[in-house]
């Protein structure tokens, strides 16, 4: 990273660099807020063998006037990047005769997959940046079982223009993710793909308590994602460890058109629950994964049957799940096909690879389509050096219909 400040090393006896070239020195110099700080950012690239992308990459970024996208993909803690973003943020010295990151609006953070994952205090500081409009992040994870991360907890509610937020492979703790949620004015998108079990034995989750945490957003949410490897519901300790009863009702969020959810979010061990009472009555789309089970057929095939009484806006569910590899399921699929013909309501069925990806072993098939990000894989980024396989696009499958 050196050569972006275009400057030659001022050698000494051997050719060694004896130290930060003028326009690095001049550059750390406009960005600090004090001379320990500065001294401190010196030592950081002194040297040839000066590595700390996070340190040089923190005097680049805020000359960048019109950046407006980030794609924090590094192989390093965040710790210099933060400062300047934060102190951008709050207007901070020098920040605040030196605006920096004002246009910037999409923010994907992530790192090298030797690195156990990013905190959650590096989701604080993008949610402070005045032109925020979506967060994206990728290995996520509270460190402490229950105590709130200082800096999310001290965020002001409401404070933030972010309108779209997605974790995958991320787990936070309820504390962390209740503060989380409740800083954006009006979350419009939430997607969270909650990491498995493995990585974390003492961890401890509530689908309540995240339910609880989103009626911070009732009135604004459009779109929710909440959902979870095949690899997480596969745990030996799911039983004892977490708070798995269903989560309560989605019928007071006004605004939510889109709903996309892991079946045991809203059955668990309850295979007779009904969905239209859990439903509001302007859901556009019911997307439900891990379900390829009977149960949850006949679920859909009575939410149909309903739909003028709980759901009249309802065009299109999807039921995903090992479609093929239970062939006993085919019957009520095709039953549901034809209720759904019937009240004009589009019904999909889609292979989750179970039966022929093994993700249920967080592998993937050697050519499959990784998806992209957003609902529907339309938002892209580019392809990190992260070796963790990112879910592969689903195919859609019809073989019930023989």
């Amino acid at each position: 990273m050196r050569e972006w400040f275009s400057c030659e090393g001022h050698s000494g006896e051997g050719g060694q660099v004896e130290g930060p070239d003028q326009p690095i020195k001049t550059a750390i110099k406009a960005v600090s807020q004090s001379k320990e700080e500065e001294a401190e950012w010196l030592e950081e690239v002194s040297g040839n063998e000066a590595t700390n992308e996070d340190a040089f990459l923190a005097l680049l970024l805020p000359t960048l006037l019109n950046l407006e996208k980030l794609d924090l993909n590094i192989d390093s803690e965040i710790d210099y990047v933060t400062r300047v973003m934060e102190g951008a943020a709050r207007k901070e010295t020098p920040f605040d005769t030196r605006p920096a990151f004002e246009k910037l609006t999409d923010v994907m953070q992530t790192m090298a997959e030797r690195n156990y994952g990013m905190k959650p205090q590096h989701l604080a500081v993008p949610l402070q940046l005045p032109a925020i409009k979506a967060i994206f992040g990728d290995r996520i994870y509270s460190e402490d079982i229950e105590d709130e991360e200082w800096s999310l907890r001290d965020l002001t509610t409401a404070s933030s223009t972010v309108q779209h937020l997605e974790l995958r492979e991320s787990k936070l703790n309820m504390a962390d993710l209740a503060n989380l949620l409740r800083v954006p004015i009006a979350l419009k998108t939430f997607i969270y793909d909650l990491a498995p079990n493995a990585y974390n034995p003492e961890f401890r989750i509530s689908f309540r308590r995240m339910h609880k945490a989103l009626e911070s957003q009732t009135d604004s949410l459009e779109n929710i994602w909440l959902d979870s490897g095949l690899a997480y519901w596969n745990s030996p300790w799911l039983p004892e460890r977490d708070d798995l009863a269903p989560l309560p009702s989605f019928a007071n969020f006004k605004n939510l058109k889109v709903l996309r959810i892991g079946s045991t979010f809203i059955f668990n061990t309850n295979h007779n629950r009904q969905l239209g009472p859990l439903l509001p009555r302007g859901l556009h789309a019911l997307h439900l994964t891990h379900g390829g089970h009977e149960y949850i057929s006949s679920a859909i095939e009575e939410l149909i049957l309903q739909k003028d009484e709980y759901t009249p806006l309802l065009n299109k569910v999807v039921q995903e799940g090992s479609m093929l590899q239970w062939r006993s399921l085919w019957p009520s699929l095709r039953n549901v096909a034809k209720v759904a013909e019937e009240n004009m309501v589009s019904f999909v069925t889609i292979s989750d690879g179970s039966d022929q990806l093994g993700r249920a072993n967080g592998q993937k098939q050697e050519n499959a389509v990784e998806r992209g990000w957003g609902l529907d894989g339309e938002i892209q980024w580019a392809k990190g050096y992260t070796s963790i396989p990112q879910p592969p696009f689903y195919r859609i499958v019809d073989d019930w219909q023989q």
